[in-house]
């Protein structure tokens, strides 16, 4: 029982993190300045400036993806401590890596795409 509420507290907190990521952008922002990418802050900031510069440091695109992933994987977890019942699409667990090697593959390639962008 444990188990499944702590599952359910990190579920939620990730779904919370990957809505986060997948709000458009702040107010006021423009899209140019929006696909700006930004360096991350150095190590003595605070955790919501880090967390801030990590969102900025990735385009639109990306954290479009990686808010996605992490929604799925939010889902898929809650989904796994859960009875049957509760949930009605999930991955049956003997083929979760498919679904880890899928989400895997969409946040590095996205990350791969940010720095060809970025460089080339």
């Amino acid at each position: 029982m444990w188990l499944a509420i702590t599952a359910y507290f990190i579920a939620a907190a990730l779904a919370a993190a990957g809505v986060w990521l997948l709000i458009d952008r702040s107010p006021g922002v423009s899209r140019a300045d929006d696909d700006d990418h930004q360096e991350m802050p150095e190590e003595g900031q605070s955790l919501p400036v880090r967390l801030a510069a990590w969102r900025r440091s990735m385009s639109l695109t990306t954290r479009t993806v990686t808010g996605l992933c992490m929604v799925l994987v939010a889902y898929h977890s809650a989904a796994y401590v859960s009875p049957d019942s509760w949930f009605g699409l999930k991955v049956p667990v003997g083929r979760a890596w498919l679904l880890g090697i899928g989400v895997v593959a969409a946040l590095v390639l996205s990350r791969v795409a940010d720095r060809l962008e970025r460089d080339g």
